[in-house]
């Protein structure tokens, strides 16, 4: 049973392990494997991007993989080409090799696999809050047959509690690895127990990281300072290591080993790597060792590895090189230690991280090499005691426990569940000589007076190819060639039988107002909501709603209406989830492009980020205050718009979806399974819905979109106010220096507000705003969402409370970023196998390439991918601004910036520091050897900026993760906070004085009955709310309100590298187009 994210073994462990044991080491085999012949194999980001990485929900210990799925991938990387993307290495290729979209991903021959095979090791893994902990865990885990335990720095109050719990759990620790972490080795509560840890097992090996690295060399007498060159996060630097001859005369060597390997000091963790081998540095620290031969002689400790101070310059070619104008810089020519060991015991310290994506296969290597040691200098002396126990070296029960249910148990006898919804599909395709309407002119006719309504907007959604030349939709329907990515658009509102609208109101509101608020109304009876009030907060309430996926809706209707006008219609059953990739499951995908089949549509605010802390605190032993800066007490919420809920939800029951591609409408209803058909929210009342709603949409078919205004010739200029001024916010921009230099943080992503109060009399409100946004800066993960006033009952209503009424607020977003998106894997059975990345069209609301595999997998109905896009790097593009300029010469200026935007140091380092923080972070619930980086810093170009893009995927299984959990591991998005994140988040909020971020930093999107997501990081965004404050404003007054409250969030990532000037103007730039907006709005034009 998991204890407080730890699992306990049972009583027959012994036995199960024991059978299990083959399996397992299998399993681990051909996890390591992969990750071998997927990792980079040279300095830098030079090749094979695809990274597997690990981690279930609530437990330490991670269920692996099916054998059937590990072999999937490894016989498919043996036989044909990898989809990742080459990206080129620190300063990369040409924009041509930027855009190639395969890379030959074979086994490097050179690599034994055999040598690979899952060691006999059990590893306690202590966290320091770290925002990488979780890809050190990854390796790990594939190196080992057991993944290793992890456990916070203050999980116990000593090495003695740690050592009883897990004696207690009948396991045995065979080593140490110390995670890196935020602070310095000097403070307590920086690194908790890991002091004691070392200064009681001299004998037990220990592996430190970074600040693990750090903590050695202090308790071992080195003196640990600001680096030399100053801090140095997200880049590559050659690392050199010296070896002595007779530390590798003692390495192991293939089923033997010397007589001298019971010295643990001569391991050498460098076996099987080149010299000047390239490294990712995340550090501001260093251990300096003294100059004086005496003195260095007297520490316990000595350095085995080096690396230059400043990392060299990237080239256009890849090449790092260094000016020679600095080769006599004191900086530059300075040398630092990159890894250490102890003179006589099996401790040993990585400054730079091996975990990195960056590092790749070297990191990999290292941590093999040191868990290769750990198990050959165990078998030499026994383990702990006289002899190793296989009771406590195997896989724990829990792992048994999934496989039994997953991979053991036949479809049929697996445990089936009641349904409580069935999702209905009707298709509207256009009529010849005929087009459907847009979905501007729908959603306005149909949602435009509506309370509460939603449109997830692929803005960009038309249809074209690469080089945006219009082509017949009809021509080849295999590939969707939409221009800048997206495809679908999704819109609905709260009328429906089973709708609701969900208010959350969390730490950045007053104590009196906090709470779940419930709303919901029969239609046909009155305009007033029923109310009721919930404990949860908003992520347990959605974890609660959708429970395990599979029992919310498994199953889908497509409805066909056999005339127009008659009331006769046929049903094609489809079963949303096939056990074994079934005919059925095919004729699904076929029959529906999209994932969406109603549920949950809003948002999440940024200070949702407390809810997503106590999850992360649940899932290890540790206080929520965990990672807290030492010096600094975080501050409360002290300014937040009560109109505006922290979270908020509508479950849509009745929605539409509409195909840019094909122009096809698709109605989505939703019945309940608990109602007689015939009753409200049944099948009849659906169908009718639908009947009526098709009629409705065939009655709009050639309506163009109203504009009677044309393009003005200026703006109405509005004074918008920052919360901090320009002299602020550069001072700012220096503290985050200060914290990154004393290594509080690696980057910090520094926010403002920009605030005004517009008068826009008569123009559509909130929606006219919108309007002209998605026209002026069309993106493809564009959205609006409207909560109104509401009418309450008047028996719902208690004077005594202050949290009674609904919120006022309507968001009007144009981001390009995707947070996270859950689509269910499918095998593909009539075409060739499918790539990660099949074009550039890889993003956009509901738009994700499907990933093909084995069909043999007895869980495919289970399983999801899931996939994160963070951006990191933006700069504006350039336009011929009138018929003067030459079209051609502009058009290179712009391929030039875009260029120079890929190569940029500060940009890359960014950027990587965030994909390493979400592998980490889906590691957490993503099954073992799944997570993988398909796209490394690729350029997507927008309307107004061209911007650096990653993206990140894995694979969940439905039976012990949900979507809500996804979230819970991942959020806030990593772009929007830095890293290491917990730390991070502390530090921002005591820069930004307390104020709630609100909406922007957070996600919009839906989580869908059948367990998939797609959410959006909310940025580019005006968020809009009534001048008048809630206390003050009636309803009629709203509705005739001419006065909005417009607030414009927006910032930039702050790293060693960054200039403040640069930086206050980049974070202006990114609001350039929403301000405009509003100024067009405000002027009654577009």
């Amino acid at each position: 049973k998991p204890i407080g994210g730890r699992v306990y073994e049972c009583q027959n462990a012994r036995q199960r392990s024991a059978k299990m044991m083959p399996i397992v080491m299998l399993q681990r085999m051909i996890a390591a494997a992969i990750l071998f012949q997927t990792l980079p194999t040279t300095s830098g980001f030079t090749s094979k991007l695809s990274q597997p990485v690990i981690r279930h929900r609530t437990q330490d210990r991670p269920s692996p993989p099916p054998a059937s799925f590990c072999s999937s991938r490894l016989l498919s990387a043996l036989t044909q080409l990898s989809s990742s993307t080459l990206v080129g290495s620190e300063g990369g290729d040409s924009t041509t090799r930027n855009q190639q979209t395969s890379d030959d991903t074979r086994p490097d021959p050179s690599i034994d696999i055999e040598n690979s095979r899952p060691l006999d090791v059990n590893i306690v893994l202590i966290d320091n809050y770290d925002s990488y902990t979780y890809n050190l865990y990854q390796y790990l885990a594939c190196i080992c047959v057991n993944p290793p335990v992890v456990v916070a720095n203050d999980a116990y109050g000593s090495w003695e509690e740690l050592l009883d719990a897990e004696s207690a759990a009948n396991r045995r620790i065979d080593a140490i690895v110390i995670s890196p972490g935020p602070g310095t080795p000097t403070c307590e509560k920086d690194v908790g127990i890991c002091q004691e840890v070392v200064r009681s097992n001299p004998q037990l090996p220990i592996l430190g990281v970074c600040l693990g690295h750090q903590l050695l060399g202090h308790h071992y007498g080195a003196d640990v300072t600001l680096s030399p060159g100053g801090p140095v996060h997200g880049m590559v630097s050659p690392v050199a290591y010296n070896m002595s001859d007779e530390t590798v005369d003692a390495e192991v060597h293939e089923g033997h080993r010397d007589r001298s390997t019971s010295n643990s000091s001569k391991w050498n963790l460098f076996d099987g790597i080149e010299q000047d081998f390239g490294v990712v540095r995340y550090h501001s620290l260093a251990v300096q060792f003294p100059s004086e031969g005496d003195l260095a002689a007297s520490l316990e400790i000595e350095p085995m590895a080096w690396c230059e101070a400043v990392p060299p310059s990237p080239t256009a070619d890849g090449d790092a090189s260094v000016d020679h104008a600095e080769q006599n810089d004191e900086k530059t020519s300075t040398k630092i230690c990159m890894a250490l060991k102890h003179k006589t015991n099996p401790h040993y310290g990585v400054q730079f991280h091996p975990e990195s994506i960056g590092t790749g296969k070297a990191g990999y290597q290292i941590l093999y090499n040191f868990c290769k040691h750990v198990e050959a200098s165990q078998l030499t002396r026994g383990s702990n005691d006289s002899e190793r126990d296989p009771s406590i070296t195997q896989a724990d029960p829990s792992t048994q426990k999934v496989q039994s249910e997953h991979s053991d148990v036949a479809a049929e006898d697996r445990p089936t569940t009641t349904c409580m919804h069935t999702v209905h599909v009707h298709k509207i395709s256009p009529m010849h000589g005929s087009s459907n309407p847009i979905p501007e002119v729908v959603f306005e006719e149909l949602y435009g007076s509506s309370p509460s309504a939603f449109w997830l907007d692929s803005s960009t959604g038309e249809v074209s190819d690469v080089d945006g030349n219009l082509v017949d939709p009809i021509a080849d329907k295999r590939k969707c060639p939409i221009r800048s990515n997206s495809r679908f658009s999704i819109m609905g509102d709260d009328q429906g039988p089973l709708s609701k609208r969900v208010e959350y109101y969390g730490e950045d509101h007053d104590p009196s107002e906090r709470g779940t608020r419930i709303f919901n109304h029969q239609p046909g009876e009155t305009s007033d909501y029923d109310l009721h009030h919930e404990h949860d907060n908003i992520l347990e309430y959605l974890r609660k709603s959708m429970g395990d996926s599979r029992g919310v809706s498994m199953s889908t209707r497509l409805v066909h209406f056999e005339n127009a006008g008659d009331e006769s219609y046929t049903f094609q059953d489809v079963h949303e989830f096939s056990s074994n990739g079934s005919d059925d499951d095919n004729a699904f995908s076929s029959a529906l492009p999209f994932e969406y089949r109603g549920g949950y549509v809003g948002y999440l605010g940024y200070e949702v980020r407390h809810e997503s802390r106590k999850f992360l605190c649940e899932q290890e032993i540790c206080s929520v205050d965990g990672g807290a800066s030492p010096l600094r007490s975080p501050l409360t919420q002290v300014k937040s718009n009560r109109n505006i809920p922290t979270a908020a939800f509508l479950f849509a029951d009745r929605s539409l979806v509409y195909d840019h591609f094909t122009s096809d409408w698709y109605l989505v209803g939703v019945s309940s399974n608990e109602i007689h058909a015939a009753g409200s929210g049944g099948v009849v009342s659906t169908v009718e819905w639908m009947r009526q709603l098709s009629s409705k949409l065939q009655s709009l078919q050639n309506h163009l979109v109203a504009n009677n205004n044309p393009k003005p010739d200026k703006k109405l200029e509005i004074n918008f106010h920052l919360d901090r001024s320009k002299a602020q916010y550069e001072e700012d921009i220096r503290r985050c220096h200060e914290e990154i230099k004393n290594g509080e943080s690696y980057e910090l992503c520094l926010t403002n507000q920009m605030r005004s109060t517009v008068g826009a009399k008569g123009n559509d409100g909130p929606f006219g705003l919108y309007k002209i946004l998605r026209r002026r800066n069309p993106a493809p993960f564009s959205a609006f969402f409207r909560l109104d006033r509401l009418s309450i009952k008047d028996d719902d209503v208690d004077s005594s409370r202050r949290s009674n009424r609904s919120a006022s607020v309507s968001i009007c977003c144009s981001s390009p970023e995707r947070f996270l998106a859950i689509t269910k894997l499918v095998e593909t059975l009539d075409e060739p196998a499918a790539t990660d990345l099949d074009d550039d069209h890889s993003h956009g609301w509901e738009f994700a390439p499907r990933r093909s595999i084995d069909s043999s997998s007895d869980d495919l109905g289970y399983r999801y991918q899931v996939e994160s896009k963070p951006i990191k790097g933006t700069t504006a593009r350039i336009f011929a601004q009138d018929s003067d300029d030459d079209e051609m010469d502009c058009n290179r200026e712009d391929a030039k910036v875009a260029e120079e935007l890929r190569l940029d140091v500060k940009n890359r380092a960014e950027n990587l520091m965030i994909v390493d923080l979400l592998r980490n972070d889906l590691s957490r619930v993503c099954e073992v050897g799944s997570v993988h980086v398909p796209r490394l810093m690729h350029i997507e170009s927008f309307t107004t900026v061209h911007q650096l893009v990653s993206t990140i995927r894995g694979v969940i299984n439905s039976m012990e993760v949900n979507a809500a959990d996804v979230i819970s591991a991942c959020f806030p998005g990593g772009s929007m906070t830095g890293a290491p994140k917990l730390r991070s988040v502390d530090i921002l909020n005591d820069m930004e004085q307390g104020v709630s971020r609100g909406p922007y930093s957070g996600s919009l999107g839906y989580i869908s009955l059948n367990g998939c997501m797609d959410m959006n990081i909310i940025i580019r965004t005006a968020v809009v709310t009534p001048a008048n404050g809630p206390e003050d404003v009636t309803e009629e007054e709203e509705e005739n309100n001419d006065e909005w409250d417009v607030s414009i969030g927006c910032g930039g990532a702050i790293t060693a590298l960054s200039d403040s000037e640069d930086e206050y103007n980049e974070m202006l730039l990114k609001a350039r187009a929403i301000k405009e907006a509003v100024e067009y709005w405000a002027s009654g034009t577009d």
